[in-house]
């Protein structure tokens, strides 16, 4: 079984004169949503074998933020520039690269992380607020596989609402 969960990043600030969209920093929203999100996923359970993660500021913070509620290394993160600007296609790719782990954390940014959500869940998700978190379950044993293959269970879930 393969499992992964797409967090978009928390509430970051708007329009900050001469700061590049990248080093965009959370909103005290964002941070208190992040460490939100770290409680749910602390009492679901959740633990990550690997988190791969947006080099952009807000996606940097929320992991920073909810990540010690799980006791995943912060050393351990991933940074993958392709994050960045990735679609939803482009993100199933990355995932469908990797070789090692079993449930991954991805970080990133909408509409690719809400895209691959909807694909996945086969719908439309009604709203994905930052720092909402969609997780899905596959029944595969390797990630290569993962383009090819359906949940077998997903769910959508976010700080507000939990």
């Amino acid at each position: 079984m393969k499992t992964v969960y797409l967090l978009r990043h928390a509430k970051a600030k708007k329009d900050i004169p001469d700061l590049p969209d990248i080093e965009r920093p959370l909103m005290k929203r964002g941070r208190a949503d992040a460490e939100q999100m770290g409680l749910l996923l602390k009492q679901r359970g959740v633990n990550f074998d690997r988190v791969l993660c947006s080099p952009a500021l807000r996606a940097r913070e929320t992991v920073q933020i909810l990540l010690p509620f799980l006791h995943f290394p912060l050393r351990s993160i991933e940074y993958v520039d392709d994050l960045y600007s990735a679609s939803g296609e482009e993100i199933l790719e990355i995932l469908s690269s990797l070789q090692e782990g079993d449930t991954v954390l991805v970080c990133g940014h909408n509409p690719a992380i809400e895209d691959l959500s909807e694909h996945w869940a086969g719908k439309s998700l009604e709203k994905y607020r930052t720092c909402g978190c969609f997780y899905a379950r596959f029944p595969i044993e390797r990630w290569e596989k993962l383009s090819s293959s359906s949940p077998l269970e997903w769910e959508y879930f976010d700080p507000e609402y939990h």
